[in-house]
């Protein structure tokens, strides 16, 4: 049974953040945006969608969305919508759209989405009516039931452009999502099984402005990495599990800054070769003292490690990583820095001009690794003939965008030898993602 007084977030809060917690992390991302040069260090939270949602719509209102669309909403979305016209659901990063953004998607998406034809036979009869942090879009299918039934629930993501099944119906997929336990699924005690690689506490005192920290133990299980965190502060708590599968990605092994001043950290990317095995588990304690636990296979794609030595990272990246990779992740870092720093100094019409010649160079070396440009082959179903010329046309036309561009407003000799540096550090790291391997991997020392 869905408590609707409790579907809906708290107004103006960050999706999943208590108040107080919102109000901690705006004044972090404020002190970043002080930071950068120009920028008036006001965050404009009107700006985020969903964040100031409106009113309930009438049963006059719903009832003329689905006179015009040919189908009847779920009980689930017309309770809810009633009371919210839209907005993210309570302590989740989950946003349902409002009732008069619910609609089809357009062609251009299809000519993207892949999708089984018994699970999609009638793309009218598919409405987009919800998104989540991962960039994932959620649909409404009434094609395998009747516009007259409870529609199942489909999720799109745009890499790798799936669309896949989620639930059989909306009530029981809002039903998973409210639903809290009286314990977190996270079991913290299982650190004591670890191989304990490295562990680090985050002092998050001076963002919260009382009692607050972040513990991570990173180990090994058997043939995978673990990372546990436990994060507590003055209003809230969670923990977290994931589970990487052995051999690591090398070429993702980056240091990069994490948070800003007053608690400022740095933090080492780890992500595995093969992310379809990854485990990630969560556990954050609710307002009312429940608990709300998840568990994703396959995301996220990496998880960082957060220190505030840098130093202490350099060294535990040589430590799971070897010499030799932690050398040339650092040289790595080193020319995106300079790199950026270049395009900072830059015009706006240059900046993009440099985006478009790097998108063109790899383009062009990807091709040649990968022979994007080859034909389909002869007996290739004509769908996927039309599909492939679609996207040739729209790749071609992207390319002639960029080199009128270029033509327009050419870089000089400087930044394109940058770029030289810095692409082919890139292209390894798409070229390990997409199945090739790295001529310079080694066991780990």
């Amino acid at each position: 049974m869905i408590d609707f007084d409790r579907f809906w977030a708290e107004a103006g809060c960050v999706p999943g953040l208590s108040r107080d917690d919102t109000k901690a992390q705006l004044g972090q991302m404020e002190a970043w945006l002080q930071s950068l040069p120009g920028a008036s260090g006001q965050f404009d939270m009107s700006l985020v969608p969903g964040m100031n949602p409106g009113p309930g719509v009438s049963s006059e209102q719903i009832a003329a969305w689905e006179s015009e669309h040919g189908v009847r909403l779920p009980e689930v979305l017309r309770e809810a919508l009633a009371r919210q016209d839209g907005g993210f659901v309570r302590e989740t990063q989950f946003r349902i759209l409002p009732l008069a953004e619910i609609d089809n998607p357009d062609d251009e998406f299809w000519e993207y989405a892949c999708y089984e034809e018994e699970e999609v036979p009638d793309r009218g009869l598919m409405f987009r009516f919800a998104e989540d942090e991962f960039s994932g879009v959620y649909f409404l299918n009434f094609g395998v039931d009747g516009p007259e039934h409870e529609p199942s629930v489909f999720v799109h993501h745009s890499d790798p452009g799936d669309m896949d099944h989620c639930s059989k119906s909306v009530t029981k997929f809002f039903s998973r999502m409210l639903e809290t336990a009286d314990s977190p699924s996270v079991d913290w005690s299982e650190t004591g099984a670890l191989e304990v690689i490295a562990k680090e506490t985050i002092d998050l005192s001076p963002i919260h402005g009382g009692p607050a920290e972040k513990e991570q133990i990173l180990g090994r299980h058997g043939r995978a990495i673990v990372l546990f965190t436990r994060e507590q502060t003055p209003s809230a708590r969670s923990y977290s599990k994931t589970t990487l599968p052995e051999p690591l990605l090398k070429q993702a092994a980056m240091l990069q800054p994490c948070r800003p001043a007053p608690a400022a950290t740095h933090s080492l990317m780890l992500q595995p070769e093969n992310i379809d095995n990854i485990v990630a588990i969560e556990s954050t304690r609710t307002g009312d003292g429940r608990w709300k636990n998840s568990t994703s296979r396959g995301t996220p794609v990496c998880v960082l490690f957060e220190s505030t030595d840098r130093g202490r990272l350099e060294s535990l990246r040589r430590d799971l990583f070897g010499k030799k990779a932690a050398d040339r992740a650092q040289a790595q870092e080193k020319h995106q820095q300079e790199l950026q720093m270049t395009l900072d100094s830059l015009s706006p019409d240059e900046r993009q001009t440099a985006m478009f010649q790097m998108m063109l160079q790899m383009r062009e070396r990807l091709a040649g690794i990968r022979a994007a440009g080859s034909p389909l082959a002869k007996d290739a179903p004509p769908e996927f003939a039309a599909l492939h010329e679609s996207l040739q046309k729209k790749m071609h036309d992207a390319e002639q965008q960029a080199r009128d561009q270029i033509a327009k407003h050419p870089l000089g000799p400087d930044i394109m030898r940058q770029f030289g540096e810095i692409n082919p550090e890139i292209l390894r790291l798409f070229g390990t993602m997409m199945g090739q391997p790295d001529a310079e991997d080694e066991p780990r020392e």
